[in-house]
């Protein structure tokens, strides 16, 4: 990334702007991309060398990189300070206290960040790309939703929330749709597809987000 989108990149993802209801996920994408988004139409075009604009891809690690600035603070909000050279700030805004601080022992987790990215790696790769809504991108949106939330319940509800509590369910908002392959459930038990026979026409897809995702953790340690 240029330095200008690094630094936009970091602003981005930093705590008080991802707790914000008015948080728009594809102004990420457009950073990543280093390409200007239609705003009428939320849709990235790139002009080829014949003069013609075509779809921009729009696979770029969201997942990965919203997941990590998420989960992983306080101390990914550290190391983004630290890239762009902006560590000394980075010590005087934000504290220990900030974040979830799930890698920390008075946690109770103790949760490798390498780890934490490997498994992120593994559910983003799961995602279907031309799936135009059932993505990576909704899953980062979702997640990024469910962040703050959390974080609009800080001195209220979200108080009753364990640590265990806030990372499954910010974990399972990175998976809830991995997988999917752009069809409903109704489709899956007409069309009877696999996936209607493996679940019984049960929740088809529900239950393969689910056993994906056990798979992916139970390999990830």
């Amino acid at each position: 990334l240029s330095r200008e989108n690094q630094l936009r990149l970091a602003e981005l993802l930093s705590l008080s702007n991802l707790k914000r209801w008015d948080f728009n996920i594809l102004n990420v994408i457009e950073c990543l991309n280093d390409t200007p988004r239609n705003k009428e139409t939320d849709d990235f075009t790139t002009v080829t060398t014949d003069g013609t604009s075509a779809a921009n891809p729009r696979d770029s690690n969201i997942l990965v990189i919203v997941g990590w600035a998420i989960i992983a603070s306080p101390e990914s909000q550290r190391v983004m300070a630290i890239s762009i050279g902006r560590q000394e700030e980075f010590e005087t805004t934000l504290s220990e206290s900030d974040g979830y601080n799930f890698g920390s022992t008075e946690s109770g987790l103790s949760i490798s960040y390498a780890t934490l990215v490997y498994f992120l790696r593994a559910v983003e790769a799961e995602y279907i790309s031309d799936n135009r809504y059932h993505n990576s991108i909704h899953a980062s949106d979702v997640l990024q939703t469910l962040h703050s939330l959390i974080q609009m319940g800080r001195g209220g509800i979200s108080e009753a929330l364990k640590k265990i509590d806030e990372y499954s369910m910010l974990l399972s908002a990175v998976a809830h749709d991995i997988g999917h392959p752009g069809t409903n459930n109704l489709y899956q038990i007409n069309a009877k597809t696999d996936l209607a026979i493996i679940y019984n026409d049960k929740s088809c897809l529900e239950n393969m987000h689910a056993a994906k995702t056990f798979q992916l953790i139970l390999n990830s340690g």
